[in-house]
């Protein structure tokens, strides 16, 4: 798994479409949490 996370929505797309695992990463910082679920669970 590919895990690309940005803080622009519009530079998710292209990573999507290429089969990439995508976060936004918003100021609240909730996306860390997600990427610790993913890191923990090695998704592969």
């Amino acid at each position: 798994m590919v895990l690309f996370v940005d803080n622009k929505e519009e530079n998710l797309l292209p990573a999507e479409k290429l089969g990439w695992k995508t976060i936004l990463a918003t100021p609240d910082e909730k996306w860390i949490n997600e990427v610790d679920k993913l890191l923990k669970n090695g998704t592969n």
